[in-house]
């Protein structure tokens, strides 16, 4: 009879992670918030495809760069120029993270680690995916709710809702631009770990302002005219703000 030569089967896919995982790091999710108040700057990269991000979306205060694995090695340098950015990869489930890590550092980035268990614990562990419950104040501001007005739906014949601002932890719709402003300067570089933030303010931003710097570690020296209620200027002291009372001057002042 004639012999016939076996094929050697190819590895599985597991298989293949698993050889990768001893030289790659790996972080669970319920590190990256004390991970981001070390350091700001640090950047999450999305590897997952549109479908996947669009199933299960990452909370927007992570501030995820969404480049999905086919195009990983094209695109990562356009949005991470700086080699040395500490970078942490997700995936759906964990194991193509492990993987883009291991062609990153081929490519040069020195600091990536991959989310254990991926989106999937991530967003299942997420507060946004358990409602009434909030990792922080920065995850309180925004997603306030509409409250349909029905008198004056009625009586217009439109439908009219009411956002309820007041709903922010800073109660007013100035929690909003304070958040971003400091997650945008972050993102660009212009404040690291335990700078101080200096506003010149009416009140609610504030208030919104030390909010967001007690959240995300950093000092905050708030200008307010000695006019301005003293409730306001009481709740900006007890957020911990170095509070400046201005004599009271006309804004077309020099």
């Amino acid at each position: 009879s004639k012999s016939r030569t076996k094929m050697a089967a190819p590895s599985t896919w597991a298989s293949v992670v698993n050889q990768a995982r001893p030289g790659v790091k790996e972080v669970a999710h319920e590190d990256l918030h004390d991970m981001w108040k070390a350091n700001p700057a640090m950047r999450l990269v999305d590897i997952r495809e549109p479908h996947e991000v669009e199933r299960m979306a990452i909370p927007p205060w992570l501030r995820p760069i969404v480049i999905p694995r086919g195009i990983l090695e094209r695109d990562v340098a356009a949005q991470v120029p700086d080699v040395d950015t500490e970078l942490v990869v997700i995936c759906a489930g964990g194991s193509r993270s492990v993987k883009a890590c291991e062609t990153l550092a081929l490519m040069g980035y020195t600091r990536t680690r991959s989310l254990k268990e991926g989106a999937i614990a991530l967003c299942a562990g997420h507060p946004l995916h358990r409602p009434g419950v909030r990792h922080g104040f920065q995850e309180a501001m925004g997603n306030t709710p509409l409250i349909l007005l029905k008198g004056v739906s009625k009586e217009t014949g439109c439908t009219i809702l009411g956002k309820a601002e007041y709903m922010n932890p800073g109660g007013s719709v100035k929690d909003r631009p304070a958040l971003h402003l400091i997650l945008d300067a972050e993102r660009r570089g212009l404040i690291k770990p335990g700078g101080t933030i200096t506003e010149a303010t009416s009140g609610n931003t504030g208030i919104g302002l030390a909010h967001v710097c007690n959240s995300r570690g950093y000092k905050l020296i708030c200008c307010m005219p000695s006019i301005m209620a003293l409730e306001k200027q009481n709740t900006l002291k007890q957020l911990g703000a170095n509070l400046m009372l201005t004599k009271p001057m006309p804004l077309k002042d020099p």
